[in-house]
């Protein structure tokens, strides 16, 4: 099961290494509704370098918003899980379920720059 990023998260892999530890993280534009797939140890810093157009294969779709991170003991787990995301028919059906989840946009809170109403 896959749940939306929350303050919540669940270590993948057997030791967990609080200095390696790697983000797999997924971005879904509102541009053009498409999703991108990445790994990245701070994950919220990356999602600030695609929103700023430093990235190219996403400074076109912008803007982006994150709809998903898993956390892993290990940058070879999170490249794993992202290979299996990009490459495989499962990974791709599993980005569709996602992207379906947020067809009408991010919650509330995140329009709002995290205010309840």
């Amino acid at each position: 099961m896959v749940e939306r990023f929350s303050d919540k998260e669940e270590v993948h892999g057997s030791i967990p290494c609080p200095s390696t530890v790697c983000y797999l993280y997924i971005l879904k534009s509102f541009k053009d509704g498409k999703l991108y797939v990445g790994v990245a140890k701070n994950f919220q810093k990356r999602l600030r370098q695609h929103n700023l157009g430093l990235v190219r294969s996403t400074k076109s779709r912008r803007p982006l918003a994150l709809i998903y991170t898993e956390k892993f003991s290990t940058l070879s787990e999170a490249r794993k899980k992202e290979w299996e995301l990009k490459c495989t028919p499962w990974g791709g059906k599993l980005k569709k379920k996602l992207a379906n989840r947020w067809s009408l946009g991010p919650p509330k809170a995140d329009r709002d720059g995290g205010q309840q109403s």
